[in-house]
């Protein structure tokens, strides 16, 4: 019993963990894409989220992917990409389409969302190319999507500190007992080793009283200084008189 008892409190624990690490990697990356600025790559990959429809059946609608680097040359037709766009309408901002057609020596990329019924206007540069998507990160949007509206995020926010007091408030309570339960001791064993001590004290005291008490001497008898008593015979020589 105590053995599954342990096995579901380790699962739990690390359920916790891991939704924890989603909901904080999610709410990072939100506020990082409000900024705006270049992708910043971790060990060739980065993540980044899709805002529309566009590329829907394959990438959904609001969306975590996960992209590698790349260069223009091994962009190919067909290739889902990430570039900044040239389109006004955009405002500069990463577009996540597929190539359909390659211009040149690699310069230019003809670019089309799947769920578009046309191509894309303006042409993806070279220069603009980011990098080639890899694959969905469904788990990680669930919670992009929740922290996009103010009451996602009261809820994550709640769910956060929920799981982080179901797995830390039992062990805090635990160890703030045993501290208690250790200073307890701690304090009963100072008041008896005081005691202990006065005890000590007072036995020694006591000894010491006994010991001088047995090295005083006895005081003399009234009849042994050679004294005599004031009724004494005084007959002896003395004249007598008749």
């Amino acid at each position: 019993m105590d053995k599954k008892k342990n096995v579901f409190k380790v699962f739990v624990t690390v359920i916790g963990y891991i939704v924890i690490f989603l909901m904080i990697v999610a709410l990072i990356l939100i506020l990082r894409g409000n900024i705006k600025g270049e992708v910043t790559f971790i060990g060739g990959q980065a993540i980044m989220w899709v805002k529309t429809a566009s590329m829907e059946p394959k990438i959904p609608e609001r969306s975590y992917i996960v992209i590698e680097k790349t260069v223009p040359a091994d962009v190919r037709v067909n290739n889902i990409i990430v570039f900044r766009s040239d389109d006004p309408t955009l405002d500069g901002a990463y577009n996540t389409h597929r190539v359909i057609e390659v211009i040149g020596d690699h310069e230019e990329f003809v670019t089309k969302g799947d769920n578009n019924a046309i191509a894309d206007k303006y042409t993806a540069k070279a220069e603009n190319i980011v990098g080639k998507y890899k694959r969905n990160l469904p788990m990680l949007s669930v919670f992009g999507r929740l922290l996009q509206t103010p009451t996602g995020v009261i809820i994550s926010v709640t769910l956060m500190f929920g799981i982080i007091l179901l797995l830390y408030v039992p062990d805090m309570v635990k160890a703030t007992k045993e501290r208690t339960e250790l200073i307890e001791k701690k304090h009963r064993e100072q008041i008896d080793e005081l005691v202990k001590q006065e005890v000590e004290k007072l036995r020694a005291a006591d000894e010491e009283k006994a010991k001088k008490s047995k090295e005083i001497p006895s005081a003399p008898d009234d009849g042994a200084d050679g004294k005599t008593d004031g009724n004494a015979d005084t007959t002896g020589d003395t004249p007598q008189y008749s």
